[in-house]
């Protein structure tokens, strides 16, 4: 690797720390916080960086609020892993009504009773 690309991957590196320290901010200070580093970020002379800036300042709003309620996507993307497994069990099915049941019955994660024998006993009487 040039010296040049590892000292622009130590800069980057540096500017993503900078970045996460934003989440252990005192939330009354974090606008503020994010706004600096924005500013400096977008004179990185590092591309990503700077892509990745004009990223948090178009979802600024949101990555603020995180502060007041610590609230992510975690559980709907969960929710989202239920239904991807539901929909791989359900190939074959005809219509949508038996892939939501399937959908259903997956996120429930119900126990359902396992048949001993399922087949009726005078079926096998002669």
């Amino acid at each position: 690797m040039r010296p040049s690309a590892q000292l622009a991957t130590a800069r980057a590196l540096h500017w993503r720390e900078d970045f996460q320290a934003f989440y252990d901010q005192h939330p009354s200070y974090a606008p503020e916080y994010l706004r600096h580093w924005c500013y400096g970020a977008k004179r990185s002379r590092l591309q990503p960086i700077k892509d990745f800036v004009t990223l948090v300042e178009k979802h600024r709003d949101g990555i603020i609020a995180w502060h007041h309620n610590h609230l992510s996507n975690g559980l709907l993307e969960g929710i989202n892993s239920l239904v991807q497994a539901a929909k791989a069990r359900a190939r074959g099915y005809r219509n949508k009504t038996k892939m939501i049941t399937i959908v259903y019955l997956t996120a429930a994660k119900l126990q359902l009773p396992t048949l001993t024998n399922p087949t009726p006993a005078y079926m096998f009487s002669r």
